[in-house]
């Protein structure tokens, strides 16, 4: 195999140089590629809350109120960001305040548009509907790449002797397997 192979690169001899500056471009190409700038928008909805008011009579009025992160984690701005929703929210606050418009698509659903993101910048858009004007978020996306949606729990924070307890119940159970692995193999 090997002599082969030898055999092969010695027939090439007259184009070693070539050769070795094709190879040498393509990794410098594949590095640069590697190293490149690139945009990565990631959102995620935080918090919502929804509530239903009595009015005079027997009218209600639901308000439904959901803050949106938006975050530019690359090293490249994201140009043309636009936040679609499913509906028209009555009201739309962002926070840091930036440049941006509200329009309509041919849907009827509301566009909110930036001209830019630049990289590592945090946005909180808060949007307010009342009696279901707006139900959620399509998508966060520029002309560079989609935004990927980050799904987050809300955790309820234990009070300290209840991690403690559960932390001591996994040390045990650890200690638990592994005993029990070492029984095992002292049966064989």
């Amino acid at each position: 195999m090997w002599n082969s192979a030898s055999k092969v690169w010695s027939f090439f001899e007259p184009l070693h140089d070539q050769i070795y500056s094709i190879i040498a471009a393509l990794i410098v190409t594949f590095i640069i590629y590697v190293l490149r700038a690139r945009t990565n928008i990631q959102w995620t909805l935080v918090a919502n809350s929804f509530h239903t008011l009595k009015n005079e009579g027997d009218t209600t009025t639901t308000i439904y109120n959901e803050v949106l992160h938006i975050n530019n984690l690359g090293r490249a701005t994201a140009n043309s960001v636009e936040i679609v929703f499913d509906g028209n929210p009555d009201s739309i606050s962002v926070f840091p305040s930036i440049a941006h418009s509200r329009l309509i698509n041919p849907d009827g659903n509301t566009l909110l548009h930036f001209k830019f993101l630049p990289p590592k910048t945090f946005l909180t858009v808060t949007f307010l509907s009342l009696n279901g004007s707006c139900k959620r978020i399509n998508t966060v996306r520029c002309e560079e790449t989609n935004g990927n949606f980050i799904n987050t729990v809300i955790v309820k924070q234990l009070p300290a002797w209840v991690n403690n307890m559960i932390s001591i119940a996994m040390i045990l159970a650890i200690a638990f397997i592994f005993t029990l692995f070492i029984n095992l193999l002292n049966l064989v």
